[in-house]
C-alpha cells in the first residue's frame, strides 16, 4: 500500500505574537458580500450614459417643438416676414376685390403670395377684411408648410443658397425642423434613443456599488443636461450671427423664432439637471452614511 503526500501551496501561517503579526495574512473579506468592480468600467459607463443621455434629451425636445401647437405658430411668424405680408395685402387689395368681383369665381390666389395652397375664397374676399385675409393666409401656409416643408412654397421662393449663415439656408432649416415629418422621425427616434438610455442607466448599475451606484447616474443625467444645454446655446447664437449678417426683417424673425422654441430643450435640460443633482446629492450623502457605518462595524470587530 502506497502512501501519496499532497503539498498545499498556500504559504506559511501567519504567526501571532504580542509583538505583531509576522507572515501573509489572508485577504479580508468584502463585508458587502461581492468583489469592487474596476472604477475605470463605472466611469466609462457613466460617460456613455452621459452622451446617450444628451442626444436623447435633444431629440425629444425636437419632437415637442415639431408638434402642430408650436410648429404652426413659428411657421406662421416666419411666413408673415418672408412676404411682407401686410405690405403685399395693402398693395393687392384692388386687385382681390376685382377677381372677387368676377362671376363664377371661387378661390382666388394672392398675386406675389408665394405659398400655393394658401388661397382666399370669393366670399371671404368680398365680405372680410384685410386683417381676416391676412390670418387666413397665414393659416393656410403654416398648415401647408407643415404637412409638405419647403416643396409647399412657389419655385421662385424654394430652396437655399447653401452658404454659412445665409438667411435663406437658415430659413430654410428652420422650416424644415417644424414639420409634421421632422416630427414623426424625432418621436421614434426619442423611443430608440430613450431604449438605450435605459439600457446604459442598468448597466451602471450593474457596475456600480450600493449608493454609489446612484451618484454615478445622476451625475450623467447631470452631465447630459449640461451638454444639450449648451448644444441649444450653440445653435441659438449661430442664428443670431446669422440675424447679425443678413441685416433683414427675415433674418431677424428666424432668429426670434429660434430663441423662442431653444427654450423647449432648456428647460427640458433644467429639469433632467436638477434632477440629476437631487439624486447625485442625496446618493453621495447614503454612501458617506454607509462607509462610516461599515468603518464603525470593522473597528468594533477588530476591537
Amino acid at each position: 500500500m502506497s502512501t501519496e503526500r499532497h503539498t498545499f501551496r498556500t504559504g506559511p501561517a501567519p504567526v501571532v505574537t504580542d509583538e505583531g503579526a509576522f507572515g501573509p495574512l489572508p485577504p479580508r473579506a468584502d463585508p458587502r458580500g461581492h468583489a469592487r468592480r474596476p472604477r475605470s468600467r463605472v466611469r466609462r459607463a457613466t460617460a456613455q450614459l452621459a452622451l446617450v443621455g444628451t442626444v436623447w434629451l435633444l431629440v425629444m425636445s425636437a419632437a415637442q417643438i415639431s408638434t402642430p401647437a408650436t410648429a404652426l405658430p413659428a411657421l406662421g411668424r416666419i411666413v408673415a416676414a418672408l412676404t411682407d405680408i401686410d405690405g403685399l395685402i395693402a398693395l393687392q387689395t384692388p386687385a382681390i376685390r376685382a377677381a372677387a368681383a368676377r362671376p363664377g369665381v371661387t378661390v382666388i390666389e394672392v398675386p406675389g403670395f408665394p405659398v400655393k395652397a394658401a388661397t382666399l375664397t370669393a366670399e371671404a374676399a368680398r365680405s372680410g377684411s384685410p386683417d381676416q385675409w391676412r390670418s387666413t393666409l397665414l393659416s393656410a401656409s403654416a398648415d401647408a408648410i407643415y404637412g409638405h416643408g419647403m416643396s409647399a412654397f412657389a419655385q421662385e421662393a424654394e430652396g437655399s443658397d447653401g452658404q454659412p449663415l445665409s438667411t435663406p439656408g437658415n430659413t430654410a432649416l428652420v422650416i424644415e425642423a417644424l414639420t409634421a415629418s421632422r416630427h414623426t422621425f424625432a418621436v421614434v427616434l426619442t423611443l430608440i434613443v430613450g431604449i438605450g438610455v435605459l439600457a446604459l442607466g442598468a448597466r451602471v448599475a450593474l457596475l456600480g456599488e450600493d449608493a454609489s451606484r446612484f451618484v454615478a447616474i445622476g451625475l450623467a443625467m447631470l452631465g447630459a443636461a449640461v451638454l444639450a444645454a449648451a448644444a441649444t446655446v450653440v445653435a441659438a447664437m449661430f442664428l443670431l450671427v446669422a440675424a447679425l449678417f443678413g441685416s433683414s426683417q427675415l433674418a431677424d424673425e428666424v432668429a426670434a423664432v429660434a430663441r423662442t422654441l431653444a427654450w423647449t430643450p432648456l428647460w427640458d435640460a433644467l429639469r433632467l439637471g436638477v434632477a440629476g443633482l437631487v439624486m447625485t446629492l442625496i446618493s453621495a450623502a447614503v454612501a458617506v452614511w454607509l462607509g462610516t457605518r461599515l468603518e464603525d462595524a470593522d473597528f468594533t470587530h477588530d476591537a
